[in-house]
């Protein structure tokens, strides 16, 4: 007899006891029929049959726990057990509340995950615990000392001979519950107290009911209570049996063999799945290994989600889906050649919320994952990464899949959950960028589905079958693979795996450098203090003769501040290695470890059991030709049987033929994308010579080219300081550097000035002069400061400052409001801006036709027809961007350059004209006119100064340029300045005027409609270099495509002193 009621027919039925299992995945057995569940929930009628009774409803597991062990059927341990704790003060009225369970688990020694798991079980009880329920607690208790299942299952086998728990000092045992720092990285765990309800066991004449208890199981389970929400418990299938009722391989195959070819599969026949069942496995943590990938001896659950000598097509009809039912639309056409793309990448964020979730001790981590591609913010647990990667190991087994970052430590400090918190970013960004994974429907839904992803998964109905169930084997494709891909595998996969135990080794002696310079600067730290705090002695000490001490305690100082300067040097430096070259090796790391388990997933996976099937068939002919031959003795239907059964071995030769082709051609596919995505992209060492600056610029946190404007311009109001904002993105920097681009604080100043006039009024004019270079890795710092108002106008002065140190932050990260707190630096730029009313135009002129001029030399192309506006407009850069174009980066708007050389042929310097279109990138209020206002003043900066340059025909001989002083003064109202629609904005250039080593850039900003919406004057150092010294970019041109010192490149070329001093402006 069962807990749960007696199978139909109990006394033929494989009757052996379902281990407990903690798998994400356990699939139904056929018996049960296919579920319309992502999870196969139970659908209320026997086999998920809609004709069939519905199943009687059963007890709740509540009332389950309050009958299941009676006082009379428990030793009288657990009666002296009961009262000891209700003479304490944790029981009142003849219960025991959750904080005297949890003072028994600690008397009985149990770690962090067994008080959970007994805790989950136990929840329906209630929070309070009668003794009936503290009965089955305790026995609870027993079976995790014991190393049992701690499942309802387990205490009713055990029910004749309870476990007894040793509990030590249970009177004095500590009340303490685990950190919540340690709960933080524990598993997604249910909470504690899940409504009752009723729960429904489909029946099988093949197998017995899964137990109740199964519900408490699955660490990564979705929680059964959320805030607001009433879930119902999903309630899984059978799990398969090794004995009576172990379920043979495809076709009777019960060990598989390798694959082999066979004349069978020449043949045309209807497609088919070989109705194979798909088994499970046990998932467990790694108990000793903190990346549970790398060292190859990972639990399959991780690597692959698959059991071990899978047979061919298994993962048809898994997760309840129908076997039967037609797949899915294909990501990609068969033999569509490689993998990669020339698109531009896309970056998800991944950003720590700083609430945890959840009851009592039961707390969770949430993320957030923000993909700007998408204009998609979600949050999502650790567990649901692990259930998405559960899913991807399912339905794409011969690709290769990103890693996920561990689990658990044995402590969850803040360095631990940061390191999370960069594997997630490393492990979504390898999805996105995965030309096949991230059109995958399930990834897509993972990073834009809002609401929590538990509940969307007892809704979702998405196939995880394996993705080449069902595909038919295009003509000549197998001939177009090579013959010899079977030795490339090898080949690779040797190379594979030595590589990634190098880089596993690299990453180990980067992390510890870094850590080595944390501790040189901690003592560099040290040192300065000591020296500083001799300052304070020197007069007691050499009180004899006072009179030097003033020049000794100077020197002192003066040495403490060296070394205090080192100290930050080395911080900074710590940081780069961290941040940097060590985040980018553990994305080689990654990649190499997930090829070298895509190679194990094949040996394991990659296999048939054809030749049986061969032998079967030959046997079932011989068979069906002795039918044949005597038709007197043959029975009803042994023809009709061998006939069927003949075609059915044939077809399914045909389907796993077809499926070694296609993991073939995957595999091929994978290698290709794999070998073109393994570059590196190095910024020009034009900044500095240093190892410090190199790495810090090679990993700048530069926004992409789809950062919109809006989020480009995030400001956030400094708590406790009147008028002032900082910036939370980091600005765009040109050609990899560490200088901002000025186009960033020129329109963020003006719109943070916005935040601090009356509603209503848009900006008129705005007056910038810059004194300092930004620097892109510490944010802008904006004092806004009221000049005058009157009824129709006002007047804002703003001040820009940057912190004196860069900001901790990792580069996938905005700016923390903590940075404006430190030390700030000198003003780096001022602006002076006005703003009015609307005010109605009684009359307007404007020049007309103002574009004829040009038509004839643009060729009648549209703006979309021109290339991105380049980083750096110089003649080595154009040359440049040919070869590199993933370089057209710029956030905020899409700006392109329009070909004026045409136009330009022949022209003095005073005729040039430069043309660029413009059109904002993601969303802008209508209700925030003065954010459009500013997208102008950015693109008003675009390459301004270079166009003066090219006028005069300095080419790349330039000295020094650098702007100075830019005004713009708008002509229109709000209506006529706002980007909408798809709309391109014109702005044409000229320079007018350009001596003294400085050079005067005009423009006008032109709307889609023809209408004069702004005029721009700027003044910057346009220096040409001289005769026999360095220019500003010699020799970029030869770093950037490819140049070495024997070519003169810049080692032999340049003056790194003279070039870092120029590149300061």
């Amino acid at each position: 007899m069962s807990l749960f009621g007696t199978s139909p027919d109990e006394s033929g039925a494989a009757s052996t006891p379902a281990k407990s299992r903690q798998t994400l995945f356990d699939d139904p057995s056929p018996a049960n029929g296919s579920q319309s569940s992502l999870f196969a929930d139970d659908d209320s009628t026997p086999g998920g049959s809609p004709w069939g009774l519905p199943t009687p409803k059963k007890a709740s597991k509540g009332e389950v726990i309050s009958t299941l062990l009676p006082g009379g059927d428990t030793p009288d341990s657990y009666v002296d057990v009961f009262e000891t704790v209700q003479s304490t003060e944790f029981g009142q009225s003849g219960t025991v509340d959750v904080a005297a369970m949890t003072r028994v688990m600690n008397a009985a020694k149990l770690g962090a995950d067994q008080q959970a798991r007994v805790m989950n079980t136990i929840a329906p009880a209630g929070n309070s615990l009668r003794r009936n329920e503290f009965n089955v607690f305790l026995a609870l208790v027993g079976l995790a000392q014991e190393g049992e299942d701690v499942t309802l299952d387990g205490v009713d086998e055990r029910r004749k001979k309870l476990p007894q728990p040793e509990l030590h000092n249970l009177a004095t045992a500590p009340e303490g519950l685990p950190g919540t720092s340690e709960l933080a990285s524990k598993p997604a765990q249910r909470p504690a107290t899940p409504p009752t309800q009723s729960v429904h066991t489909p029946k099988s004449r093949e197998t017995r009911p899964r137990r109740e208890s199964i519900i408490d199981e699955d660490p990564w389970g979705s929680p059964a209570l959320h805030k607001g929400h009433n879930h119902g418990v999903p309630q899984r299938a059978p799990a398969p049996h090794s004995t009576e009722g172990a379920v043979p391989r495809t076709n009777g195959s019960f060990e598989p063999s390798e694959r082999t070819t066979s004349n069978f599969t020449t043949e045309s026949v209807v497609e088919s799945t070989n109705g194979s069942r798909e088994s499970a496995r046990e998932s467990r943590p790694t108990p000793n290994n903190l990346w549970y990938s790398y060292d190859g001896n990972s639990p399959t659950s991780y690597t692959s989600g698959l059991p071990t000598g899978l047979e061919p097509n298994a993962f048809a009809g898994g997760l309840g889906d129908d076997p039967h039912r037609p797949p899915v639309s294909q990501n990609r056409a068969i033999g569509g050649g490689g993998l990669t793309g020339n698109g531009v990448e896309e970056n998800i964020l991944v950003t720590l919320l700083p609430e945890k979730e959840g009851v009592f001790m039961f707390q969770h981590h949430n993320y957030q994952v923000h993909s700007p591609r998408r204009g998609s913010k979600v949050v999502r647990r650790y567990s649901d990464f692990v259930w998405l990667l559960d899913c991807l190991h399912k339905r794409y087994p011969f690709r290769r899949l990103p890693l996920l970052p561990p689990k658990r430590v044995g402590a969850a400090d803040s360095t631990f959950i940061e390191k999370r918190r960069r594997g997630l970013v490393r492990f979504v960004n390898a999805l996105v960028r995965h030309p096949v994974l991230n059109q995958e429907q399930l990834v897509v839904m993972f990073l834009t589905v809002p609401t929590e992803l538990a509940v969307w998964r007892k809704q979702a109905t998405i196939s995880v079958q394996e993705e080449f169930t069902g595909k038919a084997l295009l003509p000549g494709l197998e001939d177009s693979l090579p013959p010899t891909l079977n030795e490339l595998f090898e080949t690779t996969r040797s190379g594979v795996r030595k590589s990634a135990e190098v880089y596993i080794n690299l990453c180990t002696l980067m992390d510890r450098l870094a850590k080595r310079n944390e501790g040189l600067a901690a003592d560099h730290g040290r040192l300065s203090t000591s020296l500083m705090s001799l300052t304070d002695a020197s007069h007691a000490t050499y009180a004899i003769d006072t009179n030097d001490v003033p020049l000794l305690n100077e020197g002192l100082l003066t040495t403490a501040k060296h070394v205090t300067d080192s100290q930050s040097l080395l911080q900074d430096e710590a940081r780069a290695w961290d941040e940097g070259v060590l985040e980018d090796l553990k994305k080689q790391r990654d990649a190499l470890v997930s090829m070298r388990e895509m190679f194990d997933r094949r040996e394991r996976y990659d296999k048939d059991n054809i030749p049986h099937l061969e032998k079967r068939i030959k046997s079932n002919e011989d068979k069906l030709a002795n039918l044949r031959s005597r038709p007197d003795g043959v029975k009803p239907g042994d023809i009709e049987r061998t006939t069927e059964a003949i075609l059915k071995d044939k077809e399914s030769i045909v389907a796993q033929h077809a499926r070694g082709v296609f993991v073939k051609e995957c595999l091929r596919d994978e290698l290709t994308y794999f070998q073109d995505s393994q570059y590196q992209n190095f910024t020009p060492p034009h900044l500095s010579s240093s190892p410090l600056t190199f790495a810090t610029m090679d990993h700048a946190p530069i926004p992409n080219a789809e950062t919109s404007f809006a989020d480009l311009m995030a400001l956030e109001k400094v708590p406790g300081k009147d008028n002032t904002y900082m910036s939370k993105t980091p600005a765009w920097a040109a050609g990899g550097s560490w200088n901002s681009f000025g186009g960033h604080v020129y329109a963020q100043a003006c719109w943070a000035a916005a935040q601090e006039v009356p509603e209503g009024l848009v900006v008129h004019s705005t007056h910038g002069y810059f004194t300092l270079p930004g620097k892109i890795d510490r944010p802008y710092i904006y004092t806004i400061t009221h000049i005058g108002d009157t009824r129709y106008t006002c007047q804002r002065s703003i001040s820009v400052r940057q912190p004196r140190r860069a900001s901790v932050r990792d580069q996938e990260a905005q700016f923390a409001i903590t940075d404006a707190d430190g030390e700030m630096g000198d003003v780096r730029f001022h602006m002076i801006c006005s703003f009015k009313i609307a005010t109605p135009t009684l009359s307007a002129h404007q020049e007309t036709n103002w574009g004829q001029q040009y038509n004839s030399s643009l060729g009648g192309k549209r703006p979309a027809d021109f290339d991105i506006c380049p980083d750096i407009d110089m003649p080595w850069y154009e040359a440049h961007i040919q070869k590199f174009p993933e370089h057209k980066t710029f956030p905020g708007l899409e700006i392109r350059k329009a070909d004026c050389e045409p136009y330009n042929k022949g022209k003095p310097p005073g005729e040039y004209r430069q043309l660029h279109y413009y059109r904002r990138v993601g969303e802008m209020s209508r209700e925030q006119p003065n954010l459009h206002a500013a997208a102008h003043l950015y693109a008003s900066d675009r390459n301004s100064l270079f166009l003066v340059s090219k006028a005069v025909g300095f080419g790349d001989r330039l000295a020094k340029i650098a702007s100075l002083g830019h005004s713009v003064v708008f002509h229109t109202d709000a209506d006529e300045m706002l980007l909408e629609g798809e709309g391109w904005w014109t702005q044409e250039a000229w320079t007018t005027r350009s001596a003294g080593g400085r050079g005067l850039h005009e423009s006008k900003m032109w709307s889609p409609s023809g209408v004069h919406v702004a005029t721009t004057l700027q003044d910057g150092l346009v220096k040409k270099a001289e005769p026999g010294t360095v220019a500003m970019f010699e020799g970029f041109g030869e770093v950037f495509n490819g140049g070495d010192a024997e070519e003169g490149g810049t080692e032999t070329s340049l003056d790194r002193a003279q070039l870092r001093e120029s590149a300061k402006l």
